[in-house]
């Protein structure tokens, strides 16, 4: 005597929908986040500056100053947009004197290592 014995999915037997091994359970849950919210290492949206970040890019004004090895009487930023890694990286662009614009990231330290921010790359375009 054989017997065979095909087993199925228990999604696969009520839906057309290919399971993604996450269950019945999450496949019907609606996602109120975006994807880069969601993506650990994804970059999000540029965006306009909110109080925290403008904090941050004011913060260290007189490192790109010294940088640059030079005073900005123009320091406006246009815009920023973050990447969630081993902390954070915020992309900034700022308008300073003459039309330029620098492009700077800034790590943030996660909150347990202190919360240092520091510049990661600066340049003057």
């Amino acid at each position: 005597f054989f017997f065979f014995f095909f087993f199925q999915a228990e999604d696969g037997i009520r839906d057309l929908v290919r399971s993604r091994g996450l269950g019945d359970v999450y496949k019907r849950q609606v996602s109120t986040q975006s994807t880069w919210e969601i993506m650990l290492g994804g970059f999000g949206p540029e965006q306009a500056l909110d109080s925290e970040a403008s904090q941050i890019i004011y913060s260290i004004k007189p490192q790109l100053e010294a940088r640059f090895a030079t005073t900005f009487y123009t320091f406006n930023p246009i815009a920023y947009r973050t990447q969630v890694v081993a902390g954070i990286n915020y992309f900034f662009r700022v308008m300073v004197d003459g039309g330029k614009e620098i492009h700077t990231t800034v790590f943030q330290a996660l909150p347990h290592e202190g919360g240092a921010l520091s510049i990661t790359e600066a340049s003057l375009k």
